[in-house]
């Protein structure tokens, strides 16, 4: 197929020439596997939607709702879509039940763990375990990013100083005896793009200057944690693209993931780059060829391989995939791919199916996702599940951190305390969806009572353009916790209604800029959102509520939103940093910015986050902002948090900037309480 493509676009002469040239660097023409002793890393159950919130809508939200268990298949809500195949016989998957992936680094989930292509669990291992281990051997790992499990050896980078500056290193790492190897360490003014595993080894990336590129392929040596590094040999092709965006993502662990060129190659035979608006196809070679029929579609690549290339238009008003089109390698033709749904956003792609999810909302952020799978040969378009947002859980259902395991959709669910990652087997009436035992992250919330949520809509009462969006989000504690739930349980409830209700937008008095306001909607609209991040009981009598959110109304980016809600179980009370706090204000304002002073001190130069210049200017500006009812603090188990928000001691890039206060230095005594 990969010969055939080029015959194509090429014309027979030069055909005739990369034709040699493919039979000499790929063996055969069947595209290839992955080896089934090698782990991937890269890329990406069925709830009822919640209901309006309410203090005492115990049964209408998500925490009270069975749910079935881990391992167990779920319907999964498929419904034929209006304008899919009815009775398409979708071709499953071939699983190897020898072949092994790696679930959990896709979703910064802290433990790992290597599936089958059922999803049944093989190992698995704490990423956090790992590290404090190499910390007791005396290697600093806590800058070290997980990138992949191949063979029984854990691969990290770091960005570290490396002689003058600072670059990249690579290291593998043997998790049973804890030995540590240096694999490969970036060259002097060169950034690292990619690792990626694969057929048994490992492929690194590097770009320099100019566009230039590198490709390194690595292999482990047998009997020993050492490695043997050379040129992957595609150094024709890198220089012969120098200058041109080279579009290397793998689509089937979703949008723009990069992987390796060498893998790339291996699935289509080419690789597609683009330069001045025009898209281009190299070979292995460096040879190119104009792509101008995919050019005329006026839309992006979104995936390709040797039969297909999938691309859409994008909408810049409305930041939506408007159009998605199919073109066959071997006809050189493109036809329109009948989208069911308006406003459909892209998953993945492989093997001549395109997976795009549809979406729709009964209200602001109150969204259920439905996900088609398109067949590209039989041109039909098959529904395959819904899911509908969890308040609490923060995720896209059925589509976060999507990604396709032996040839499944797997993405995170939530299953009653905690978000697992599922598998979907079928379609249609036979969908499934299963909760595997791989948690992605636990939810205290949900050991402990509820979360419901609301959502309000302010429209110009000229055109009718949304001109707020408002989502909050309630925690709701069970009657179990504490005899005073229901006092608790109202103050919440009363906090998201007055947040409901803040207005945090402008309001037109006039017609003036509805023309403006229908053009470019989604500029002149002003989205709050509140999350409830996290709720926990500290010393057996403390409830605290973690909430979140995020806070857009034009511009560059938005601003973050962050706060705790601190409750007595024992009596339903609110309570402050005055409950616990035994001196005066001016003694906590001193203990303030000392603590602050001693963080801005443990931070290198390069890396610190604060504005001020020196320790002198820090402490001054901490002192200043330092006061009972000025200071944001969130308690945990051991100490106090003193939370320093973007802008105020540091920049909007540096984000939260947390400085930690023991018990025993904040209270005198090692825990929160003595009550």
């Amino acid at each position: 197929m990969r010969k055939r493509f080029w015959k194509i676009l090429c014309g027979p002469v030069l055909a005739a020439v990369l034709t040699a040239c493919a039979g000499a660097s790929d063996p055969g023409s069947q595209t290839a596997q992955q080896d089934p002793a090698e782990v991937m890393t890269d890329g990406p159950g069925s709830e009822q939607p919640p209901e309006q919130a309410g203090p005492d809508q115990a049964g209408q939200d998500q925490a009270g709702q069975d749910q079935t268990p881990a391992g167990d298949q779920t319907d999964g809500g498929a419904q034929t879509g209006p304008d899919t195949q009815q009775n398409a016989q979708p071709v499953l998957p071939q699983i190897d039940p020898d072949a092994r992936y790696t679930l959990g680094s896709q979703f910064g989930s802290e433990r790992v763990y290597v599936v089958d292509g059922y999803g049944s669990v093989q190992e698995s291992f704490d990423l956090t375990e790992l590290a404090a281990r190499l910390r007791e051997k005396g290697v600093n790992s806590e800058s070290w990013f997980f990138r992949g499990m191949m063979d029984g050896i854990c691969y990290y980078t770091s960005y570290e100083e490396l002689g003058g500056g600072y670059g990249y290193r690579l290291y593998a790492v043997d998790p049973e005896d804890l030995q540590v190897q240096t694999v490969w360490t970036c060259d002097d003014g060169w950034w690292l793009d990619t690792v990626d595993l694969y057929n048994g080894k490992g492929y690194i990336v590097s770009s320099g200057d100019g566009f230039s590129s590198k490709e390194t392929e690595f292999s482990k040596n047998p009997g020993s944690l050492t490695f043997s590094l050379k040129s992957s040999g595609l150094e024709a092709f890198l220089n012969a693209s120098q200058g041109y965006y080279r579009q290397n993502y793998d689509a089937s662990t979703g949008s723009y993931n990069s992987c390796s060129y060498t893998r790339l190659f291996d699935l289509a035979g080419y690789v597609v780059a683009s330069k001045d608006d025009h898209l281009y196809a190299f070979d292995r070679n460096g040879t190119q060829t104009s792509l101008r029929a995919v050019d005329a579609l006026k839309a992006t690549v979104r995936g390709y391989d040797d039969a297909y290339i999938i691309c859409c238009t994008y909408d810049e008003k409305t930041y939506t995939e408007s159009a998605y089109y199919c073109y066959r390698v071997e006809s050189s033709s493109s036809s329109a791919i009948p989208l069911p749904e308006e406003d459909m956003s892209f998953l993945a792609y492989a093997d001549g199916a395109l997976y795009l999810c549809g979406s729709s909302e009964k209200a602001y952020n109150q969204a259920t996702h439905r996900v088609y799978r398109y067949d590209c040969a039989s041109e039909e378009m098959i529904l395959l599940y819904e899911e509908t947002a969890v308040p609490g859980t923060q995720i896209q259902p059925g589509t976060e951190s999507f990604r396709l395991l032996a040839g499944q959709p797997c993405f995170v669910g939530f299953d009653r305390d905690r978000l697992v990652w599922c598998l979907e087997q079928g379609a249609g009436a036979d969908a499934r969806v299963i909760r595997t035992e791989c948690t992605a992250r636990s939810l205290p919330a949900f050991l402990l009572g509820k979360v419901i949520c609301d959502s309000r809509e302010v429209l110009c009462p000229y055109c009718q353009t949304p001109m707020e969006k408002t989502y909050e989000e309630c925690f709701v504690l069970d009657d179990a916790q504490s005899s005073h739930a229901d006092l608790i349980n109202m103050t919440l409830y009363e906090n998201m209604q007055a947040s409901i209700g803040e207005e945090n937008g402008w309001m037109p008095e006039s017609d003036e800029y509805c023309e403006d306001h229908r053009e470019y909607p989604l500029q002149w609209c002003t989205t709050t959102d509140g999350y409830v991040q996290s709720a926990e009981i500290i010393d057996s009598r403390i409830l605290t509520v973690e909430m979140t959110g995020y806070i857009y109304s034009g511009g560059a980016h938005g601003y973050p939103t962050r706060g705790q809600l601190v409750f007595d179980l024992e009596t339903g009370e609110q309570l402050t940093i005055r409950d616990f706090y035994t001196g005066t204000e001016e003694d906590f304002r001193t203990l303030v910015a000392e603590k602050t002073r001693e963080n801005y001190a443990g931070y290198e130069w390069e890396v610190n986050p604060y504005f001020a210049e020196d320790e002198d200017e820090v402490y001054s500006q901490a002192y200043d902002y330092a006061g009972f009812d000025t200071t944001q603090i969130e308690f945990t188990e051991d100490g106090a948090i003193i939370v320093y928000s973007p802008y105020e001691m540091g920049a909007y890039a540096s984000g939260y900037i947390d400085v930690f206060i023991p018990y025993e230095e904040l209270l005198g005594r090692s825990t929160l309480t003595d009550f």
